[in-house]
């Protein structure tokens, strides 16, 4: 969980249950999920998880590897 962490602050995201959830998710899943599917596999664990939070938090990781 460091590496997440580590990566995440790496980029100038700043670490929170839901966006460690779903960088550890995209680093063990080497495929290119879709938002539906990176919320049905996290939601069950993660009862506060929202898909506009995994839309924000998709969007803000783009974003700063494209600075």
């Amino acid at each position: 969980m460091e590496v997440v962490v580590e990566r995440l602050q790496g980029h100038n995201i700043k670490p929170s249950v839901q966006r460690i959830a779903i960088m550890k998710y995209l680093m063990e899943h080497r495929t290119h999920p879709t938002v539906d599917e990176i919320y049905t596999a996290l939601s069950p664990t993660i009862p506060t998880l929202s898909k506009t939070t995994v839309y924000n938090t998709l969007r803000s990781r783009t974003n700063a590897y494209h600075r």
